[in-house]
């Protein structure tokens, strides 16, 4: 059988079982709150014998107001009922089938005298918010496992899951049978749960199954915390103290490996990687602060004891953060939400040490004068201090994010920057120079172009990095579905390309790299649009990012208002003209035979060549020799691939790409492909000795054809090849190669292949599905071995 078919199977049988189960579990906690079944506040010892009776041994902090107990005092009769023998479970047993509504007798000795009195008891009903909070659990994890991409995370958040959500329901109570199978799910699921999160933490958000026998035997040892936890309560099968004490050990040992195993992760993680271990952590830490508050609070009034409690159905928040994380990471601006929750957070303990500390005083020293209740004044200016602080929070905030996330701080700044140097554009030219070159900057996207309107086609004006400068049809779908919005559309977020673009026009957004288009909207129609490509740093646009661009072209669109309109057209068109580009040597040479291009899909091999530390390489030299050295450097490079039969169809800056098999048809264009990398590679320090560069290349269907472009119609090619390649170059960074080809180009690579190393299930940014790649080392490669 495959292991697919196996792991599906498998999971089909983790969901058998664990549904009725988890509905038992549910059902008989739900009976218990709507019966109000009581529990002692006082902790017993077992008897050490059938002829002894349990012993107090300890007072919860919320039975000692009230209580006549003390530790070693001998719990003799119950309601009537002798105690001979009873120990902690059977005490639970006795209690959940008592009277909610009466008063626990109890006989009581102490130092061989007797007397009657009451047990301290409260009452489970409070424990419905753990319904709650189980009920999120196990939704979660069965959606996981239905609707997620299968996973070894997915897999190991959702077995965490589906024990803590029967973890959460184990405090249902009963007749013995009952109470006996509470106290087995109790163990069963802690006993699991531990360890599985210890898992869970090692894989999350993208990281590799641990292949060391130390990376697979690390969770097991937490597995002890559910017998221990189990003495703690019961006294049994270890002394209670025992489980006391190692389960405090294990817990501060569990803590430390999940903080260093998410810290890891989040180094080790991708941006996106990063986005969801935030998200994660942001609902793990609303899940824990409401019993934290409550438990300092309760340690000065034990009426906030049934707060406590209560408070317990926050842990719900974890489960639905983290499937968030998962499946729609770009939901909400995730650093903006923690920003809030810390400002808020500094604002709120301010007022809780106050309200500890100040206000009882001071609500003393008032009420007495106004001839008020003390609690009452108290309460009043607990209110009056929250009303004070809740305005400071905004000016709290902008500090908070400077500390915690520089890089966001940085765009608002800069963003606020271009708002107010747009005002002082004195003409559309340094407009739209003006936004590109900023928006390039601050968000460092991919490709960045400016599109202005020109007769009756949109075109370029500004076009910075990987982008085809495309040209669009005012009446086409593009520009019909921009003119009807005012804010940006995004792929990812709730209004994305959709149905209403044509598949050329999809594919060309595609190739250029765009999940961003900003609409800049005019008197009557549409005066242009920005397009951006995906972040260089591989993170995605954000709902700020997205408001933040929607203010940025509401600003150009009201400049441009202030503009004469034939001023506006000239400068467009005379920008334009500066954006024209050469004509591809291989298509003028098709052109000129008389044959026409052809045009539609075919299976190309697809070339992608970019300048390492280019950035850094320009910033240290003159622009004249920068200019001289990627005019040789493109030079350089154009002569291989057309040395090979490749056609070079996009120039940009310190990137080429190239295409094999297209507009000429080529026998062996995946070998000849990497035979051209390879002389690439080679030569590339020819050109200066500190240039060296990576080239990524992948085979498939790509779409052949002419996108219109300022003024006139360029051949290129497009579609998720190109994609493909352009993310196998980025990865020649990662691996520190040469070269990076996919699976389908390898196996037709001939007697190349023996020279890479196969890598495999690399996450590629676009693809949902681990790659397969193939990596020529850079050690590999000079011009004395090509």
């Amino acid at each position: 059988m495959a292991a697919p078919q196996r792991q599906r199977n498998t999971q089909r049988l983790w969901i058998g079982l664990f549904i009725p189960v988890y509905a038992l579990c549910f059902g008989l906690l739900l009976d218990t709150v709507v019966r109000g079944r009581l529990y002692s506040l006082v902790e017993v010892s077992q008897p050490a014998s059938r002829a002894d009776f349990p012993r107090v041994i300890g007072l919860r902090a919320d039975s000692v107001d009230g209580s006549d107990l003390e530790p070693g005092d001998r719990l003799l009769a119950l309601n009537g009922a002798d105690l001979h023998g009873v120990g902690p479970i059977g005490l639970s047993i006795r209690l959940a089938t008592s009277d909610p509504n009466a008063a626990v007798r109890i006989v009581v000795d102490r130092a061989g005298n007797r007397r009657r009195s009451v047990l301290p008891v409260a009452s489970r009903t409070a424990h419905w918010p753990r319904l709650l909070a189980s009920l999120s659990f196990a939704v979660v994890a069965l959606l996981l496992l239905r609707r997620a991409r299968p996973s070894e995370t997915v897999r190991a958040v959702a077995a965490t899951y589906m024990c803590t959500a029967l973890l959460l329901t184990c405090t249902f109570a009963g007749g013995a049978a009952v109470t006996y199978f509470s106290i087995a799910v109790h163990v069963v699921s802690l006993t699991l749960a531990v360890p599985l999160a210890v898992r869970s933490a090692w894989l999350f958000p993208n990281a590799a199954p641990p292949t060391t026998w130390f990376g697979r035997a690390l969770p097991w040892p937490f597995a002890l915390i559910g017998v221990l936890d189990a003495s703690r309560f019961y006294d049994l099968p270890l002394p209670r103290h025992m489980g006391a004490v190692g389960v405090s050990i294990l817990g501060l040992a569990n803590i430390a490996v999940l903080v260093f195993l998410t810290a890891r992760n989040y180094v080790n993680a991708d941006p996106i990687g990063r986005r969801q271990i935030r998200w994660f952590l942001l609902g793990a830490y609303l899940a824990m602060l409401p019993p934290g508050v409550f438990t300092l609070l309760a340690a000065f009034d034990l009426r906030f004891n049934v707060a406590l409690v209560i408070s317990t159905g926050s842990l719900g928040f974890i489960p639905i953060f983290l499937l968030i994380a998962v499946g729609r990471y770009n939901l909400f601006d995730i650093d903006r939400l923690i920003t809030a929750a810390a400002s808020y957070t500094l604002l709120g303990g301010v007022l809780l040490i106050a309200i500890l500390s100040a206000v009882p005083g001071l609500a003393y020293a008032v009420s007495g004068p106004m001839g008020l209740e003390p609690s009452l004044v108290q309460v009043g200016i607990s209110v009056l201090l929250a009303l004070i602080l809740l305005p400071a929070q905004r000016r709290l905030r902008p500090r908070v994010e400077q500390v915690f996330f520089s890089e966001r701080y940085a765009l608002q700044q800069g963003i606020d920057r271009l708002l107010s140097d747009l005002t002082n554009c004195a003409a559309p030219r340094d407009l739209f120079v003006l936004v590109g070159e900023r928006l390039g900057n601050l968000l460092r996207p991919e490709s960045c172009v400016v599109y202005a309107l020109g007769g009756q086609v949109y075109r370029p004006v500004f076009a910075h990095g990987r982008a085809v400068p495309a040209a669009f049809e005012a009446l086409g779908p593009l520009v019909s579905v921009l003119r009807r919005r005012r804010t940006p559309l995004a792929a990812g977020h709730e209004n994305h390309y959709g149905e209403q673009l044509s598949p050329f026009d999809h594919a060309a957004l595609e190739t250029l790299g765009v999940p961003v288009v900003v609409p800049v909207p005019g008197k009557q129609e549409l005066s242009g649009f920005l397009s951006l490509g995906p972040k260089r740093s591989g993170d995605v646009y954000t709902t700020t990012d997205l408001a933040l661009l929607g203010a940025v072209a509401d600003k150009v669109a009201s400049r441009l208002h202030s503009f004469d309109d034939a001023e506006v057209l000239r400068q467009s068109r005379a920008m334009q003209e500066a954006l024209r580009r050469y004509v591809p040597g291989p298509v003028a040479d098709q052109l000129a035979s008389g044959h026409a291009l052809d045009v539609g899909e075919r299976e190309l091999t697809i070339l992608f060549v970019d300048m390492r530390g280019y950035t850094a390489y320009a910033e240290q030299r003159a622009s004249a020799e920068v200019f001289a050295t990627i005019s040789r450097y493109t030079d350089v490079v154009s002569e291989v691939v057309n040395g090979c039969g490749g056609a070079v169809v996009e120039f940009t800056g310190d990137g080429v790409m190239a295409v094999f098999g297209a507009p000429r048809r080529l026998d062996h264009k995946e070998r000849t492909a990497v035979e051209a990398a390879q002389r690439i590679v080679a030569v590339a320090s020819s050109v200066d000795p500190e240039i060296q560069v990576g080239v990524g290349i992948a085979t498939g269907p790509v779409y052949v054809g002419n996108v219109r472009s300022a003024d006139r119609l360029i051949w290129t090619a497009i579609g998720n090849t190109t994609n493909l390649a352009a993310r196998l170059q980025a990865l020649t960074r990662e691996f520190n190669a040469g070269v990076v080809i996919d699976a389908l180009t390898w196996e037709r690579a001939g007697d190349l292949r023996s020279q890479f190393t196969k890598h495999a299930g690399v996450a590629i940014r676009g693809r949902s599905e681990p790659q397969n790649v193939y990596v020529l080392p850079l050690a590999s490669l000079s011009q004395n071995n090509v």
